[in-house]
């Protein structure tokens, strides 16, 4: 990602969050990485102006206040209380959102924020390690769609347009599409992107799953989301209404498999190879997407049919096992 004005943000919080006193001006240029001590001073104040106001308008209290009693020169803090995490009170459904969030952002660059927000979640109480995590012992999830993300959240940032590898389908071969992309959001446990799709000129959604690597090209895009364009419901629009495309019949074990759970027509108790568990039918939009919930739950969750649910579940299961 193009992180320096992202750990210019992050470094003048934590100086200004753990300072006794207010610092002024020159103190911030000189110790906070980011800003250039040998820039001259329009660009330092045009700068710090401006994250100033970033933070602000992102909630983050900073004071306005002398350095000290003797020395009337303006000084910056943040009040720790006022920017301290209040009360958190999560439904068990979204603290299993987190704990898929942890489980799942597992590379170098998005493991420690990650496990970093879970760690506090506990602290504070709550339970992030709920049943419908989906993730089964021993089993890692589908780490794919990491590289894209990265790549959309630096196009977002940058306002840059992002290339990429994507297909509609896993029996189809990939094609090069470019996008300018406008958001990233989360739906029925995958994540799309939605921008202006060059080569169509035209909105367009694609779901990250689906997507392979992703670079930042090109100079500032010039096409901007309509006014008003909620991202969330053109993805639920776009995706929520799709057609069956058949009905699968699983197996998962107890106390395992809430999400699929969720989505099943029928469920009767029933027992598998001696352990107890759920027959269930579940109405499919996405063979894809039911093959992840289940390849997540690796031995508390069988497919008895459609085969091509079952051999999607096992190449998911063979690709996990190569890649260790």
């Amino acid at each position: 990602m193009a992180t320096s004005r992202i750990e210019r943000l992050t470094n003048l919080v934590i100086c200004l969050l753990y300072t006794q006193r207010p610092l002024d001006r020159d103190y911030i240029r000189a110790n906070v990485f980011g800003y250039d001590p040998d820039a001259d001073d329009e660009a330092f104040e045009r700068m710090f102006e401006r994250d100033k106001a970033d933070l602000r308008e992102l909630g983050v209290p900073i004071e306005v206040a002398p350095v000290s009693r003797i020395n009337s020169a303006t000084g910056y803090r943040i009040a720790f209380d006022e920017y301290a995490l209040g009360e958190i009170d999560l439904d068990p459904e979204e603290a299993t959102a987190v704990a898929v969030a942890a489980a799942v952002w597992q590379s170098p660059e998005l493991s420690s924020a990650a496990q970093s927000a879970v760690q506090k979640l506990r602290a504070g109480g709550m339970d992030v390690s709920g049943p419908g995590a989906g993730v089964g012992p021993g089993i890692a999830p589908d780490r794919g769609a990491e590289g894209a993300l990265l790549a959309m959240l630096e196009g977002i940032d940058r306002r840059r347009q992002v290339t990429f590898e994507h297909r509609a389908n896993p029996a189809q071969p990939y094609v090069d599409r470019t996008l300018h992309p406008w958001g990233v959001v989360t739906f029925r446990g995958s994540a799309y992107a939605v921008g202006h799709d060059v080569a169509r000129d035209a909105v367009r959604t694609f779901k990250l799953s689906r997507v392979r690597g992703g670079s930042v090209t090109g100079a500032a895009a010039t096409v901007r989301p309509p006014e008003g364009f909620d991202l969330h419901a053109h993805v639920v629009a776009t995706v929520a209404e799709r057609d069956p495309v058949g009905t699968a019949r699983l197996w998962v074990a107890r106390g395992r498999g809430d999400g699929l759970r969720r989505l099943a027509a029928t469920q009767a108790d029933g027992d598998f190879r001696g352990r107890s568990g759920t027959e269930i039918t579940v109405e499919m939009r996405s063979v894809d997407a039911v093959a992840r919930e289940v390849s997540g739950l690796g031995p508390d969750a069988v497919v008895f049919e459609p085969q091509e649910l079952r051999d999607a579940v096992v190449d998911r299961l063979t690709a996990l096992a190569a890649a260790r």
